[in-house]
């Protein structure tokens, strides 16, 4: 027995064709732009998120700011003002995968976020500028983590690390690139038979004097291509180790560059008697020979480009899910974001309002054990150290020998007056009247001493000079346990106070009587000169505001 299925009937036909009538209707009347809007939740997470970022810069303002004037007038650095518009674009090309995600918040990623507001309150206390700008920069990146979720982030990991080249940070490396740009060009004249006398990062060649400088580092190019190389990468190869290598080549090729391009500028001006390359030619030649060697570096990687399939489809509309019962979660972890990058700022304003404001003068014993101060005595040498609160300087005598004393006190450091600062040194780069030769490590011979030893010369004289540091009421010679201890101090409410100690004398071409001297100085003086630095310490955070003497 079989059954059979009774057809429609006319009433049931026309009325299933007036509905489909309708619904083609409305397809067809409407617009194509209605369809490529974004939906509400996509509206409202943008804006959320927006919100929750603008919270953050603006908390932070002052590193916001500091780190876009440095964009603004350095060339080294001006990169920085595409990186945010490079990654946003990086991120709209992922518009299509991400549209089919969902915001889920992760909240464990709130401990990352609380370690980057805390190494912004470290950098802030300790005036590490980087550390200010690093972790700024990591906030934003991790607030976006905490908001939309890992699965979002896993997405979209190389555009918010991206973001980290934004922060102007490489000053570090001038020192060393800078010595072995010195090296090779060195070394190169020589081998191509040309006598070279050097001192330092300066030397002289029959044709005239050369001097290796800031601008003749290279890290300019370096940091260029780096961030060159890092995006051409990421766009052009899927592979990690395709990636990888050619990252390091962008990292090695403008190195070696800068240094053939050191040697062919000293090469051009003494081919041309000092003519060419000694003006402004000299940065352009730089520039024009930076820019052929990127184009080789990329024409040779792109013959083994990847091609990257971009599966997102014209038409995909610009919307992300974001289910109902997410919302709450998103809104709330919002909340959290912007309480948590609060604390560390609002901590720090209530620190420096307790300051006193006042400095004590750094006094120091009668000489003792034969010494004598040389009254009135003009410095021979004075270190480059500026913005100290207090600055003590004198000579002393011992057996018709004498020994010249610096000592540069800072406290409650601002933008410009920080004792550890890559302008704070012996000796400034371009400086037309001493002449660092080496550095090293002095032989003190002393428990829980330790001092740095630097050879000068200035036209007929020579130098032996050492220098040391005090913070945390301990001497050091380490630039970052100087930083480090003025952070936790400060932290601590104890403020930031640190100083610098430089003694010198004259010195013959070894330099060993001079060592020798220094050394007998030291052990006579450093005690006294540290007990002098932790009574001014200890009185500025005892005496009242204004009673203790003010440096001018």
């Amino acid at each position: 027995m079989s059954t059979t299925n009774p057809l429609p009937s006319d009433s049931v036909l026309r009325r299933g064709a007036e509905i489909g009538m309708q619904a083609d209707t409305s397809l067809v009347s409407r617009p194509w732009w209605v369809a490529r809007l974004p939906s509400r939740g996509t509206v409202l997470l943008v804006a959320l998120l927006t919100s929750v970022l603008f919270w953050i810069i603006a908390w932070h303002w002052d590193t916001a700011a500091s780190m876009a004037q440095i964009w603004w007038r350095s060339e080294t650095f001006a990169h920085g003002m595409v990186v945010y518009p490079i990654s946003i674009w990086l991120i709209w090309r992922k518009r299509a995968t991400l549209q089919q995600m969902s915001a889920s918040p992760s909240y464990w990623a709130l401990i990352l976020l609380a370690g980057a507001s805390f190494g912004w309150l470290l950098g802030d206390l300790g005036g590490v500028q980087a550390a200010r700008h690093f972790s700024l920069v990591s906030m934003v990146a991790l607030a976006v983590w905490v908001l939309l979720g890992t699965q979002f982030v896993r997405a979209i990991t190389f555009p918010l690390a991206f973001t980290l080249l934004a922060v102007p940070i490489g000053d570090f490396l001038l020192p060393v690139l800078m010595e072995h740009t010195a090296d090779f060009t060195v070394a190169a004249l020589r081998l191509t038979g040309i006598p070279v006398y050097r001192e330092g990062n300066n030397f002289v060649v029959p044709s005239g004097s050369w001097s290796v400088v800031e601008a003749c580092s290279g890290l300019r190019y370096l940091i260029a291509s780096v961030t060159l190389g890092l995006l051409y990468a990421y766009l052009s190869y899927t592979s990690l180790l395709k990636r990888s290598l050619f990252v390091l080549a962008s990292v090695l090729v403008p190195i070696v560059a800068n240094w053939v391009r050191a040697y062919m500028i000293v090469m051009i001006g003494h081919l041309s008697g000092m003519k060419y390359a000694v003006g402004v030619d000299h940065l352009i030649y730089g520039w024009v020979f930076f820019g052929m060697v990127m184009l080789i570096l990329f024409w040779i990687g792109s013959h083994w480009r990847e091609d990257i399939d971009d599966k997102r489809s014209p038409g995909a509309a610009c919307s992300m899910a974001v289910p109902p019962f997410l919302a709450p979660g998103v809104a709330i972890a919002a909340v959290m974001v912007a309480a948590l990058t609060t604390v560390a700022p609002s901590y720090s304003e209530y620190l420096a309002s307790r300051e006193s404001g006042s400095f004590a003068p750094v006094v120091l014993p009668a000489p003792t054990n034969g010494w004598a101060v040389v009254e009135p005595a003009a410095p021979l040498f004075r270190p480059h150290f500026v913005g100290g609160r207090v600055t003590v300087e004198k000579v002393f005598e011992r057996n018709g020998r004498r020994v010249g004393l610096y000592i540069g006190y800072y406290s409650q450091e601002r933008e410009g007056a920080e004792l550890i600062s890559f302008h704070n040194t012996l000796v400034p780069t371009r400086d037309r009247s001493w002449i660092q030769l080496r550095q090293g490590r002095a032989a003190t011979h002393q428990p829980n001493f330790d001092a740095v030893q630097t050879r000068l010369r200035s036209f007929d004289t020579e130098l032996t000079v050492w220098h040391w540091y005090w913070a945390g009421e301990r001497w050091t010679t380490q630039p970052r346990i100087v930083k480090f201890r003025q952070a936790v101090d400060k932290l601590l409410g104890q403020g930031d106070d640190a100083a610098v100690v430089v003694a010198y004398t004259r010195s013959d071409k070894s330099g060993d009587d001079a060592s020798a001297f220094l050394l007998s100085f030291s052990q006579d003086f450093a005690p006294a000169i540290r007990a002098a630095l932790t009574q001014a310490r200890r009185d500025r955070h005892t005496a009242p505001a204004g009673q203790a003497a003010r440096a001018p």
